[in-house]
This record gives C-alpha cells, structure tokens and sequence, in this order.
C-alpha cells in the first residue's frame, strides 16, 4: 500500500479536471478555448494574487486532509472560528459563500493504487454530516455550471453553482486571512481553482494554504488595479502515483 499525502491527492484533482474540461470540450458544440494552466508561486511572481482576484468566471478554494483521521481538534477549531466570524460581519450572502466556495477534500483509499477524494463545504464539516461530492461529481458539476444544493448549518439548503466572482471570492480570501493570522491554523496542503467565462481553468496549488490565503490578501491590499498584468510561471509538467477512480 501506498504511502498517500495531500499532495498526491491535488494532483489526482487537477488530472481530473483536465481530462473533464476536454471531454466537454470534444462533446460541444460550439467552439471554446478550453485550456488548464497550473502556476506556482515564485519571487519573480509578485502580483499572482492580483492575477486570480481579477479574473472573470467562478473562483474555489479547496484545503486537503490525506484521511479523516487526519482531520484534527484544529481544524474544528478553525472550522468554529470562520463560522463566528461569518456571523460577526452579519453577511447572509458571504455566508452562502463559503458553503458554495470553500471545500474540503478528504481523500479515500481502497489500499491500492486507485484513489478519491470526498468533497464537502468546509465550513460545516464538524458538525453535521453536509452535502458530499465525490471528485468525478464535482468536477463535472463546476465545468458544466451546474447548479448542485449545499445544506447549511441551519439545515437550509442552498441552490447555486460551485464558485464564486472575483470581488466576492476576494473579500472571503480577506476573511480567512485575518482567520489564520489570529494563531488558530492548521497546516493544509490547498489549492484555488479559477474556471473563466471562456473554458480557461487556472490553478494555484500549495503546500500550505493559510500562508498563501495571507500573502494573497497582503498583495491584494498593496496592487493598485491598474497595475500591469502579472509574470506567472506555469508548471509544465505534473505526476501522480495514483489514479483517479474511474480513469483508465
């Protein structure tokens, strides 16, 4: 049996989302642009954060637990805080949000070769059993832009399409930032996912996402919107261990 961390996990998400995106590419229609670009933070990279908040189309944010087991007392404690300060802004709308915007993946493993990943909102994970997705069904759902329903924790439900727009997504990333900084984190390998109006889905995948949800709100603050468009750099090439189940 393999040894899986959250890493290997990221890579089966982004495999998946690739090999979806042009399977709905081959079976349309219309012309698109359908591409998937993975970029990586690096020095010479400062305005990345500026990058994602002002693209079009619908923005996620993804954190990675190998198992359940791995999901310790922190992450309830984190969970506990984002719910808290959710209601301290006393913002309905940036409440759904976080339900249709902010996921966590828990990856599950037959003790082979085959692995998935179970996709839950983040925000009410601790508390009751919320609306599940497994990878092939959330991918399919946020490229097609299917409206898919997310029970809250009021035991609500929420009808809308996975993601949000750039503004929105911003202000949450702000959120969480303040979040993080105030000591209560848990280390999470993360990734923020961006699908535009025209096909072109971009990745941002890190090892720890409460230091990149920081730097992004610290440049976010500091980018003046006319500023240029930013150098990114795009990983060319990407490998996986394991197989998404389903694939062949």
């Amino acid at each position: 049996m393999h040894k899986i961390y959250e890493n290997i996990y990221i890579g089966n998400f982004i495999f998946l989302l690739g090999v979806v995106s042009e399977r709905q590419r081959l079976s349309s229609s219309k012309e698109s642009n359908i591409s998937i670009d993975l970029y990586q933070q690096t020095p010479a990279d400062p305005k990345i954060g500026d990058f994602f908040s002002s693209l079009n189309g619908r923005n996620l944010i993804i954190e990675f637990k190998k198992d359940v087991e791995s999901i310790d007392d922190k992450e309830g404690e984190k969970q506990s805080s984002l719910l808290n300060c959710l209601i301290g802004k006393d913002d309905v709308e940036l409440q759904k949000i976080s339900y249709y915007s902010h996921f966590l993946g828990v990856g599950v493993n037959d003790g082979g070769n085959t692995a998935d990943i179970e996709l839950k909102s983040y925000l009410p994970y601790k508390d009751f059993e919320p609306t599940s997705f497994s990878m092939q069904e959330f991918i399919d759902s946020y490229c097609k832009g299917e409206e898919v329903q997310f029970l809250t924790k009021e035991d609500r439900a929420i009808q809308s399409k996975i993601g949000c727009d750039s503004n929105r997504f911003s202000e949450y990333l702000e959120l969480l930032a303040s979040l993080y900084k105030s000591g209560r984190s848990s280390s999470t390998g993360g990734l923020i996912v961006n699908i535009s109006e025209d096909g072109r889905i971009n990745c941002l995948s890190v090892p720890d996402v409460q230091n990149l949800v920081i730097k992004l709100s610290e440049l976010n603050r500091n980018i003046e919107r006319a500023s240029p468009a930013p150098s990114l750099t795009p990983k060319n090439e990407m490998t996986s261990s394991l197989k998404p189940k389903g694939m062949g």
